[in-house]
């Protein structure tokens, strides 16, 4: 990435290094804490499309389904150490209104490929 960013883990931290050396971290309690609410019990759904994207024709099939639980957190380290799990700095800029040019957080969000998803649980039950 052109910012030359990239995390790692040290101790109980999630750290964002950075060229600049600005001290970034994530406590991995919070990343716990907060991963296990959000990820608790997931559905995850993979379809097969038929006919033009977003439009009133457009036909799914449904071809996989899996509920996924018991999020390792180990597993989410690998894949974060394995650059398989990417981690998301969310900052925009308003580009109209009053707040015109003033910056706005959307929060730290996490990128996976679906397939690797699969992987970072200990339970995974195939229903499709």
């Amino acid at each position: 990435n052109p910012q030359s960013f990239r995390v790692v883990f040290e101790g109980e931290k999630l750290v964002l290094k950075n060229k600049s050396k600005i001290e970034v971290y994530w406590p991995i309690s919070i990343l716990d804490d907060v991963l296990k609410v959000k990820l608790d019990k997931i559905l995850l759904v993979f379809a097969e499309t038929k006919g033009e994207r977003k439009i009133k024709n457009e036909k799914f099939r449904f071809a996989e389904a899996y509920l996924l639980s018991k999020l390792n957190t180990n597993k989410f380290k690998l894949a974060v150490e394995s650059d398989k799990l990417k981690v998301d700095i969310r900052i925009g800029v308003y580009r109209s209104g009053e707040n015109k040019g003033k910056y706005h957080d959307h929060g730290t969000g996490f990128r996976i490929n679906k397939r690797d998803f699969l992987h970072l649980f200990d339970k995974l039950t195939q229903i499709i």
